[in-house]
Parts: structure tokens; C-alpha cells; sequence
């Protein structure tokens, strides 16, 4: 919201500006030194306006950051996948899962196989519950015919 209103500062002000600048060019002012002082207050303060909506997106961003990784581990569960430990397999593990999505299933997207839930992670209804992320040593080893990119292989789309 914050970014928002800064926003809006900055292009109100930059309205009144050019509709002042617009009035001294015509001239048609009664008050002529009154348009030009609030030229010269107006447009510094654009400039103020300019800088507080990018601190505020700062502020936006850890907000977003924080959903995010509140989100990871509810969703993962909710897709039957397990959210790995380390920083690097877990990037990988949403990529994958994004191009499952992206372009659906094909056969030999056997990458994925390493990240899903096992059935002791799963709920009375079938549907998987959050967990905590389990060790690498826990998972599976993928398929041999796996093109996982840990591999040293192309993932084939």
C-alpha cells in the first residue's frame, strides 16, 4: 500500500507541475510567482516521493519472500513431493516441477520421481501431509534411465 501511495504522490505532483508549467507558458496566471514557487517546491519533492516508493518496495519484497517460503513446504506436500535439504536440490526440484506443469507429462520425466512423498508421509484421504524434509540418504535412488541434470544428463522436455 505504502508503494502504492508514493506512486501516486509522484505522478500528482508531476501532473500539477506540468499543468503549472502549462499555465506560465499560456499566460494566463493572475498570480504568476504563486505557480512558480510551487513549481520549485513540487518538483524536488518528486523527487523524495521517487525514493520512499523504492524503500517501500524493499519493505514489499520481504513480505513476498516470506509467503513464499511459508507456502514451500504446504504446497510441496500438496503436489505429493518431499522438500529436499540442501539449498541447490531443492531449486532443482521446483524446476522440474514447473516444467511438469509447463509442458506435462511425458514419458522418461522419471527426475521428479526422487522428490515424492512416500507413503507414510501420505494421510488417511490420500492426500500427502506436510513434513519435514527428510535426508538425501532417505530418497530413493532415481531410475537408471533418470536424466536428472545431477546426473551430468540433459533433461529431456
Amino acid at each position: 500500500m505504502s508503494v502504492d501511495f508514493f506512486v501516486s504522490l509522484l505522478y500528482g505532483h508531476l501532473l500539477v507541475v506540468a499543468a503549472a508549467i502549462t499555465d506560465l507558458a499560456i499566460g494566463n496566471t493572475v498570480r504568476p510567482w504563486l505557480v512558480a514557487t510551487t513549481i520549485a517546491v513540487l518538483l524536488p519533492l518528486t523527487l523524495l516521493w521517487y525514493r520512499l516508493a523504492v524503500v517501500a518496495t524493499d519493505e514489499w519484497a520481504g513480505a513476498v519472500r516470506a509467503t513464499v517460503n511459508l507456502g514451500r513446504h504446504p504446497l510441496a506436500a500438496a503436489l505429493g513431493r518431499t522438500v529436499p535439504d540442501g539449498t541447490e536440490e531443492e531449486r532443482t526440484m521446483w524446476h522440474l516441477v514447473s516444467d511438469l506443469v509447463r509442458t506435462g507429462c511425458h514419458p522418461g520425466q522419471t527426475a521428479l520421481d526422487t522428490y515424492r512423498s512416500t507413503p507414510e508421509e501420505t494421510g488417511a484421504r490420500g492426500k500427502p501431509v506436510p513434513t519435514q524434509p527428510t535426508s538425501p540418504a532417505a530418497r530413493p535412488f532415481p531410475a537408471a534411465d533418470d536424466t536428472s541434470p545431477r546426473q551430468g544428463r540433459v533433461f529431456e522436455i
